[in-house]
């Protein structure tokens, strides 16, 4: 067996070893109000009976978390990706319901401007034959999420500049233990920007 390296006492790495670039750090793991995102994360991987394969979930990914024993859902934490994928920052998002994506602007007015006239079946990028019911999609996710089930859906999105873009949504329910609160985490993949 070979004898450990020597570690210097000043530091915790071995001398020929650099030390990691620490200055991003847990950037993305907590949100500004210490969410712990690793803990829910964790959960999600986890998960019995998964409907939705995710495949290797990191904070790089575009995602919101949304606490579903607050009224409304509200956000609670958003990555990165997402504000970079929306335009809006993290203040722009916290403490609001993720329905304000489905109107232009920063309003949270969806009863009365939800819709673009004209943008109810949509083509999906790649396949000009295949259209997409974005009514069917929205009711489809609002259901799932009444029941606490896994959905993907289609939905139509607005980039904080107004720009609309066709967002593939996967929300999973997740239930964290120890403190008994249920989650919703959504993924977002933007499939093409409408015009």
């Amino acid at each position: 067996m070979e004898p450990r390296e020597n570690v210097d006492p000043d530091q915790s790495w071995p001398r020929d070893v650099k030390a990691p670039d620490r200055s991003n750090f847990h950037q993305d793991t907590y949100s500004q109000s210490q969410f712990d995102v690793i803990k829910v994360l964790s959960c999600l991987a986890r998960r019995p009976n998964p409907r939705i394969d995710l495949g290797p979930i990191d904070c790089s990914a575009a995602m919101i978390v949304c606490d579903m024993y607050l009224e409304d859902n509200p956000i609670v934490y958003c990555s990165e990706a997402f504000c970079d994928l929306t335009g809006y920052n993290y203040s722009d998002v916290l403490g609001r319901n993720c329905r304000f994506l489905q109107v232009p602007g920063t309003s949270d007015d969806t009863t009365s401007r939800g819709r673009t006239p004209g943008l109810d079946k949509i083509s999906m990028p790649g396949a000009p034959s295949q259209t997409v019911d974005l009514q069917h999609e929205l009711h489809r996710l609002k259901h799932s999420l009444s029941h606490k089930e896994e959905v993907q859906a289609m939905l139509l999105n607005y980039h904080k500049s107004g720009r609309a873009f066709l967002n593939l949504v996967t929300v999973v329910p997740v239930e964290t233990p120890g403190d008994d609160h249920q989650y919703l985490v959504g993924f977002q993949a933007a499939s093409r920007q409408v015009e």
